[in-house]
This record gives C-alpha cells, structure tokens and sequence, in this order.
C-alpha cells in the first residue's frame, strides 16, 4: 500500500514538473525573450549572449547551467536534482521547440507593460510548479536552495529577485537604454510576488486567542462546527487574580469569518486576539518532513 502511495506521489511530481516546464517555456518564449526584457539570472545571462550570438537560447540555457548542476550533483544527488536537469532540459527544448515552429506568435505581444506583467506571471507560475513538484529550473534556483537550507525564513521569491537584480541591470547596457532594464526590474517583482504567494499563500493561517466566560461553549462549537483543534492555556487575571482557560485555535485563513461568528454568537463580550501565521507544521497542516522551498 505504501509503494502505491509513493508510486503515485512520483507520478503527480513528474507531471507538476512537466506541466511547469511548459508553462515556464511560454513565459520566456512568447514575452520576455522576444521583448528583450530580462529574465533575471541565468536565463538573463544566456539572452544577452544569444544578443551577440546565433545560437539557440534553450541551448545556452542548458549549457550555462552545467557547472552549477554539477555542484548540486555533488551536494544533494536526490530527487531534486533528477527533476531539476529534467525541468532544465524540457524546458530548454520547449523554448526552442516555440521559437522554430510557432513563429507566428513570437512575440504575443509587443505591449512592454503587458509583456512584462504577463511573462513574468507566467514564468514564475511555471518556476512555482517546478518547485512544488521537487525540482527547479536551475541556474540561481541552485544556489538559492543552499541558502534556503540555512536561511528558510527568507522566501524563496524574495531572494531570486535580490540575486537576479544584477542581470537586470546588466541588461539595460545590452539592450539598448534604462527603460527595458525597468521593465525587466518590474518582471522580477512579479515573479518573486506570484512566487512567494504560490509557494507560501497556501500555508497562511490565522491564530487566535480567546479570552471568554463562556470558553467551553465558544471550544464545543469550534469543534463541532469546524472541526478545529482547540488548545486551552492556564490564564490569570492580573486585575481580578481569577483564573481562566484562555482558548488558543490556529486555521486556514478562510475560516477566519466562520470563527468569529461562532464567537460572536456564544459570546459577544469575548476578548479575541487575531494574528497571522505565516506557516503552521503539524496535523491538518504542513507535514514537518517537507522539504524547505
């Protein structure tokens, strides 16, 4: 039963991966490489080489990649490194593949704002589901998972854009003038905006305290209704000395509205303290095993 689990846990990976590639691919293909807007690190790279060259950009890709793969060979050897050179490889040959035989639509479009808005939203949906599916598209993706192993409370999208910046403005030298170079600066802080957001929205929760006389009522109903754990703590007045149990309740952010009712209802003269979790590890939420992103 476990390998079934597991086979099939491989299967969504390698089609996440793939379906990402693709993604990925139509980003660059169809509006940043045809406008000239940098992508940002090694794919920035190998756009300005390609400026002065006739070789293929998802052939340079791959190539200036090499080295780096290498290092990661040497450090990890895991899966994500197997789907890292597959991610690496079919994407390459997809930008390829649309640059020769859909030329029609190369570029999309000719509109810099809407290029660089799009292809970078794209991009980084695509760069997102490499991610969740164990791999990378290489490049800084490599380095970044090195320091994300010793820095995981910076997010990933956070440190693509710092370390993709020189790229950037390399590339308003190549590319002829400082608005392209703004324009691929505004293509970075959309992909490291939609990046964080794919890879870390879905782990937002909210935790919540509650301070009320009537705490087993509001407990019951969260139970019951929602189906929450709900933990009591020892709690002293520092006023009345009176010792209470003061609820403590953390979920997915889209119950939010459904908690407060429940308190509402049970209790209005409630005292609720509400902040944001930006990750929750345990039962019902994030599996402590997985890997750091």
């Amino acid at each position: 039963m476990l390998k079934k689990l597991d086979m099939k846990r491989e299967v969504r990976d390698f089609l996440i991966v793939t379906f990402g590639s693709l993604v990925y691919a139509i980003g660059l293909a169809l509006f940043l490489d045809p406008n000239d807007i940098s992508a940002g690190g090694i794919v920035g790279l190998a756009m300005i080489v390609c400026h002065f060259t006739d070789i293929d950009l998802g052939l340079v890709i791959f190539l200036m990649n090499a080295p780096l793969l290498i290092a990661g060979w040497i450090r990890f050897r895991n899966k994500f490194l197997v789907y890292t050179i597959y991610a690496i490889m079919l994407s390459s040959f997809l930008i390829d593949f649309i640059n020769d035989r859909f030329p029609e639509y190369v570029p999309l479009t000719r509109d810099l704002m809407l290029a660089t808005i799009a292809g970078g939203a794209v991009m980084s949906v695509g760069m997102s589901l490499i991610y969740l599916g164990g791999g990378s598209v290489g490049g800084t993706d490599i380095i970044i998972k090195f320091l994300r192993q010793k820095h995981s409370h910076i997010g990933t999208g956070t440190l693509s854009f710092v370390m993709d910046l020189t790229t950037c403005i390399l590339s308003c030298f190549v590319f002829g003038g400082y608005e392209l170079g703004i324009y691929a600066a505004m293509a970075l802080y959309v992909q490291g905006v939609v990046m964080d957001k794919m890879l870390y929205g879905g782990n937002e929760a909210k935790l919540v305290f509650i301070i009320s006389s009537k705490v087993k009522d509001v407990t019951d109903r969260l139970m019951s209704d929602l189906g929450m754990g709900v933990t009591w703590l020892e709690g002293i007045g520092a006023y009345t000395e009176e010792r209470k149990h003061v609820a403590m309740v953390a979920f997915r952010k889209q119950s939010y509205q459904k908690v407060r009712q429940i308190v509402k209802e049970e209790d209005p003269e409630a005292f609720m303290i509400v902040s944001s979790a930006s990750e929750i590890f345990g039962l019902g939420f994030r599996d402590h095993l997985s890997d750091e992103l």
